[in-house]
């Protein structure tokens, strides 16, 4: 059997290495044109005044500002391979403990504990920071291409925990995103910050007790199982309330300074509770408690109701339908009515 040369031995090796070694797809460099001789650069405002209710979950959106530009932003670029890097040039705040659900732990923390911020592209599908690579080596035509910013962004405050502070947000302690093109060179597109401040209000009124009398009766006072006596008015107090200014705001801006915001407002819900053993869900009547001195009434209890005399439904929030005012310190009254109702045969 004939043996390979030395020289076609060597000559197969080198033509292997230089398939293992076969460089990637080559970078090239990319220039400004004379009618976009900068990167973009504005600046966004934000405002607005928010009010953060227990109720509102954990990861919810209370802020929302899209900012775009009106026209497209173009640099020349050789035919080549290109990283296109979106992030952020300063995060005055860490980033929060919180990871959302859709993007992650990419939420920062803010000046107000429980709000976290994030950039997001376009309509928000993706938060900052992301990194892309698009090769334009392949490209037909002209060996220098047009590469056009992506210049739609979504700033965004989440609540992230449970327990909310109150206190204002300023747009220079928030991420400030940028987007650039990486080749042979790094060339900046857009370099965006936020200036004013949004303010957040989180706290609840104060609600003291609420003593009724639901009255003597006699025994003929009901007439069988599913009857009551006469409804009693439950004054609930709500007193110094915070400002009701909005459960949400959501808004855009634009780089010729056209600027729309939209509000969703606060609602006040309620949820009541029994202390005692539930008689009758669906009624909402609870059992008697015994004061440890007179023998409790058998085959009694207390039904409570809204103000339109409706089961309340124990254990489940509701719209107390209350005008709210964005007067700090205001007191509303919510009304509820309470009875005595027949559950069972009584003595």
């Amino acid at each position: 059997m004939m043996m390979p040369s030395r020289s076609l031995l060597a000559a197969v090796l080198l033509a292997l290495l230089a398939l293992l070694w076969a460089a990637p797809a080559q970078a090239g460099r990319c220039s400004y044109l004379p009618e976009f001789p900068t990167p973009l650069r504005f600046t966004v405002p934000i405002t607005g005044n928010i009010t953060v209710g227990r109720d509102v979950p954990v990861g919810a959106e209370i802020y929302r500002r899209s900012f775009s530009t009106t026209s497209d932003f173009t640099v020349a670029c050789d035919r080549a391979a290109f990283d296109y890097n979106r992030a952020y040039s300063a995060t005055p705040y860490p980033l929060s403990s919180y990871s959302h659900p859709t993007f992650g732990a990419r939420i920062y923390t803010t000046a107000v504990p429980g709000i976290g911020a994030a950039v997001l592209i376009g309509p928000g599908t993706a938060a900052l920071p992301l990194q892309n690579r698009v090769d334009y080596s392949g490209a037909p035509g002209n060996p220098r291409i047009s590469l056009f910013a992506d210049t739609q962004y979504v700033l965004v405050l989440y609540k992230i925990a449970a327990t909310v502070g109150a206190g204002s947000i300023q747009g220079s302690s928030l991420p400030a995103p940028y987007f650039n093109v990486q080749g042979d060179n790094r060339l900046d597109l857009l370099l965006a910050t936020f200036s004013g401040q949004v303010n957040i209000v989180s706290r609840t009124c104060s609600t003291p007790d609420v003593p009724v009398n639901l009255g003597t009766h006699q025994m003929n006072a009901l007439s069988g199982v599913g009857t009551g006596t006469a409804w009693v008015d439950v004054p609930v107090r709500l007193n110094n309330c915070p400002a009701f200014y909005a459960r949400s705001l959501t808004g855009s801006y634009n780089d010729r300074g056209q600027a729309a915001q939209n509000s969703v407002a606060n609602t006040l819900q309620y949820r009541v509770d029994p202390v005692t053993a539930i008689v009758n869900a669906a009624q909402s009547v609870m059992a008697l408690q015994p004061d440890g001195v007179n023998q409790t009434a058998t085959g009694i209890g207390i039904q409570i109701g809204t103000s339109t005399q409706a089961p309340v439904g124990f254990g489940t929030a509701r719209n107390s339908g209350l005008p709210l005012n964005q007067t700090d310190g205001s007191s509303y009254t919510l009304v509820l009515r309470a009875r005595y109702y027949q559950t069972g045969p009584t003595p």
